[in-house]
């Protein structure tokens, strides 16, 4: 049907290998065809060579590439150390059809990336913690503490519920559509790390019939 495109792959290779073998890079290149392949070297196909540079020899140049990516970057992972050991998932212990579920985690140690085998030095562990949902809070509805930055000595927007984490972590609070803010009490003080583009401090929105997770990472004894 087009025979300008009936080529055999028998004779594809046959017109590389004569390209190859003729040795004229320079006439070559004055007819500007320079088509780069993957991470093969520069081919130089005469114009009415182009063509011939099947489909078929370009996807399996791409697999190969994308397969090499792939295994270089997980012995790469793998060099670096197990890094962290994250708690299990706590999703089985939920029982609310509507409102916010969860779970506190205390950072504590180093958790620069490290070639260690050992990994890095840092430790990640569930904790229980009482747990304190606000109304949206932005940072001008909170007293500040001696100690800056993520801990408060007072909150001043209406506290909404209260909850306690147990042994694993998990926490979860039933709650009316809305959005809300997250603290949890350390000794006296109240913690919240993280805010949003607007300014609410630890945010999380709940949706009608709906269950929103909301990750707590209590992390200023950790360091990055």
């Amino acid at each position: 049907m087009f025979p300008s495109l009936a080529r055999s792959t028998s004779e594809v290779r046959s017109i590389s290998s004569f390209l190859w073998a003729s040795k004229a890079p320079t006439k070559l290149r004055k007819a500007g065809e320079h088509i780069k392949l993957g991470s093969l070297s520069e081919c130089e196909l005469q114009p009415n060579y182009r063509r011939l540079t099947s489909r078929s020899s370009i996807m399996k140049t791409i697999q190969s590439t994308t397969i090499f990516a792939l295994l270089a970057l997980l012995f790469s992972c793998e060099d670096m150390g197990s890094g962290p050991g994250f708690p299990p998932d706590t999703r089985d212990q939920v029982t609310i059809t509507q409102g916010i579920w969860g779970n506190v985690w205390f950072w504590e140690g180093d958790f620069m990336p490290s070639t260690d085998p050992g990994g890095s030095g840092g430790r990640i562990t569930p904790v229980i913690r009482e747990v304190f949902v606000h109304a949206a809070t932005t940072y001008d509805s909170v007293g500040t503490s001696p100690i800056w930055g993520t801990f408060y000595s007072r909150i001043l927007t209406t506290c909404i519920a209260q909850s306690r984490s147990n042994a694993t972590g998990f926490f979860e609070v039933s709650l009316p559509p809305g959005k809300y803010s997250i603290f949890v009490k350390e000794d006296t003080l109240y913690y919240a790390n993280g805010s949003d583009s607007e300014g609410h401090i630890m945010p999380s929105r709940v949706f009608a019939d709906s269950v929103t997770k909301v990750h707590f990472d209590i992390t200023y004894k950790a360091a990055y």
